[in-house]
């Protein structure tokens, strides 16, 4: 599923993708968010809206990671 945002405020330009996650162990699917435009991409899960990615450029214009998980 692919929705660009440009209504009610939103920002021309941002993309919303959803893709599947995971399960849990009862069954119930885990979905994840993806927003991107030109300067941000983040990528969120629907159970807690955890932060899985939130990539942003450094100073040189380069895409990077900066979101750190303590569970890798």
């Amino acid at each position: 599923m692919m929705t660009t945002l440009g209504a009610h405020g939103a920002v021309a330009g941002t993309a919303v993708t959803k893709a599947g996650f995971g399960k849990l162990p009862d069954g119930t699917a885990i979905d994840i968010y993806t927003l991107k435009n030109a300067e941000l991409k983040v990528r969120i899960t629907n159970y807690g809206a955890r932060i899985v990615s939130l990539a942003t450029k450094d100073r040189d214009g380069r895409m990077g990671d900066v979101c750190w998980d303590t569970t890798r």
